[in-house]
């Protein structure tokens, strides 16, 4: 304990702080209220976590201004932790750069996809210089050949250049990509943690990651139960290939059960049956939130400081700007704030 203290004490203290920066659920009811995105730029630019943000913005801040500030927000909290990080912990905090490229990836295909010409704004500069990937070559790209180029080097480029593209569109499946994308990350972070990571945290760190894989899992099978219940004897495709405290049994048991009904009283009995005790009627999306945000707190609070004090806050943040952008897409479209939330 004395040696965690010393080493990551610092950490903990400069976490704690960003950690009080965080939009509460009052600050979220405020937004909620909030009638158009110039009132969310008001409340945003008084608020001691988003108003440097915000003055950074020109004037009048457009829709697209404000959602690119605010998905950036992980990236410049990542940065401020990566460089306050021993020289040994920065290798393990790059991953947050591979969970960064693959939302770059999948925006790019998104342009693809709709044959915008206009090319993306450059990446924010921290991931422009420490990127595997280049996101200069991303942002501009005009096909899948050229995107392919853009990512050479990267942890995703195996598995990327293994998709078949369609013949009419010439690019491959959007959903079969995020997948790959979003599996790939978990399976080299864990790799790494498993085979080379030896600094103090160890065990947390795979509990965090394991327990935000094992949560993702679970949030998919029941969306699948809940929306797409033919689908489910394909969902191995769609799982993060992580068996953390869901075990495969399990994992088979709620691809079978009959009906949602029956999957939670099957989560009920589980490990994360706290987390599934009554969810009836809520947004799948904010149950997976709710669970990580309680575990990510109370690691931050007890746990012994590590590396994973910090990955436990940027997984905050990531959930912060995520329920942000709901909001914001809320009030742009004319729809209730709250039923985003």
């Amino acid at each position: 304990m004395l040696k965690a203290t010393m080493r990551y004490g610092a950490v903990r203290a400069k976490v704690m702080a960003m950690q009080g920066k965080l939009l509460t659920e009052d600050d979220f009811s405020r937004l909620c209220e909030c009638r158009g995105l110039s009132d969310i730029v008001s409340y945003l630019r008084g608020h001691k976590g988003w108003g440097d943000i915000i003055a950074e913005l020109p004037t009048p801040v457009t829709p697209d201004r404000l959602v690119r500030a605010v998905s950036e927000r992980v990236w410049r909290e990542s940065e401020k932790l990566y460089r306050f990080s021993n020289i040994d912990d920065k290798t393990f905090l790059r991953f947050s750069l591979c969970r960064g490229e693959y939302t770059l990836i999948l925006a790019a295909m998104r342009r693809l996809i709709s044959e915008d010409s206009g090319g993306d704004e450059a990446a924010y500069g921290f991931y422009r210089i420490k990127s595997s990937v280049d996101t200069t070559a991303l942002a501009t790209c005009k096909n899948w050949e050229e995107l392919l180029d853009a990512v050479s080097g990267s942890i995703f480029e195996g598995g990327l250049r293994k998709l078949t593209a369609d013949p009419d569109t010439r690019l491959p499946n959007y959903r079969e990509a995020s997948v790959l994308l979003e599996n790939t990350y978990y399976r080299e972070v864990f790799s790494y943690i498993s085979k080379k990571y030896a600094g103090l945290g160890k065990m947390q760190l795979e509990e965090l990651l394991g327990r935000e894989a094992d949560l993702l899992n679970i949030i998919s099978l029941l969306r699948l139960q809940r929306y797409f219940p033919g689908s489910l004897e394909k969902a191995d495709r769609l799982l993060i290939p992580i068996h953390y405290r869901l075990s495969p049994a399990l994992t088979e048991a709620i691809i079978r059960a009959r009906n949602e009904a029956e999957a939670l009283e099957l989560l009920k009995k589980s490990k994360y049956g706290q987390s599934f005790s009554d969810i009836s009627g809520s947004r799948l999306e904010s149950v997976y939130e709710n669970a990580m945000s309680g575990f990510c707190r109370k690691l931050i609070r007890v746990a012994e400081p590590s590396v994973c004090t910090a990955q436990a806050y940027l997984a905050l943040k990531e959930i912060e700007c995520k329920r942000l952008l709901r909001v914001i897409e809320a009030v742009k479209c004319g729809i209730d704030p709250e039923k985003a939330l």
